[in-house]
């Protein structure tokens, strides 16, 4: 069986299925880095701009480029009320279409698991920032399976389907993306879990979130209408209540920064 991957070309779904995700993990992320304002930055696979524009508010760059492989989601980003400020552009986090020492500050946020060659796309983020300089990145926690699809993830296996995931899952474990940093020879290197929640009105209120992504839309879709019945009930019954009768989901975020020398 082929296994399918989590992606999204839809800047408009993806905010509202993911964007509160990004700002919950982007804000702790950027109070964890501390950096000061009017530096240079990077949002390296900056999609639909959610986490481009949290550092546009939070972190008042003096200048800040975003690059993407979908041209879809970059066309979502251009229209944000407060990107402004921001270039966005179309390239390859693999083939960075920068000069060397470019920014100070290059963030990858939710996407070195989606890179082909990790190792690779960490070494073009050191390429184009100054000595001294941060490089940064977060992922979500899929070893302990604490992330926003983990529910619906465990169910489609529990029903004989592959767990849809990017495709570089191991880059996800925070000794590996320390073994990378480590070997990109980067300086005082740390590293930062972070867990959020999230609530929704109603099993409803998730689900119609989950079914924003195409992939599982596809897929649940594809389902007998028993097979249907059985994945909700699974999801269901995978997911927390708190006392107010509200769906709360726990993701957990590992985060990496480095300085260059």
């Amino acid at each position: 069986m082929t296994q399918e991957k989590i992606h999204f070309d839809n800047g408009a779904n993806y905010q509202k299925s993911m964007g509160i995700w990004s700002e919950l993990v982007g804000s702790s992320f950027l109070d964890w880095l501390a950096l000061p304002n009017n530096l240079d930055w990077l949002d390296d696979g900056c999609g639909n701009g959610d986490f481009t524009e949290l550092v546009i508010k939070r972190c008042l760059p003096r200048r800040i480029s975003g690059i993407d492989l979908s041209s879809e989601l970059l066309n979502y980003a251009r229209t944000r009320r407060n990107c402004q400020l921001a270039n966005f552009q179309l390239g390859n986090a693999m083939n960075l279409p920068y000069g060397d020492s470019s920014f100070d500050v290059v963030v990858m946020a939710l996407v070195i698991f989606f890179l082909p060659d990790p190792a690779k796309g960490l070494s073009e983020m050191v390429r184009v920032v100054r000595p001294g300089g941060c490089v940064a990145s977060y992922t979500w926690d899929l070893q302990n399976a604490q992330y926003p699809l983990a529910p619906v993830n465990e169910q489609l296996f529990a029903m004989g389907h592959e767990r849809l995931l990017p495709p570089n899952v191991n880059t996800a474990k925070s000794n590996n993306v320390h073994d990378l940093w480590v070997g990109a020879q980067l300086e005082n290197i740390q590293v930062k879990a972070f867990t959020v929640d999230q609530s929704f009105d109603n099993f409803e209120d998730y689900w119609n979130t989950v079914l924003l992504a195409p992939n599982i839309n596809s897929l649940f879709n594809a389902m007998t209408p028993n097979d249907q019945r059985t994945m909700l009930d699974g999801v269901r019954k995978r997911l927390a209540v708190n006392s107010n009768g509200k769906i709360v989901v726990t993701a957990r975020a590992n985060a990496i920064r480095g300085q260059v020398p």
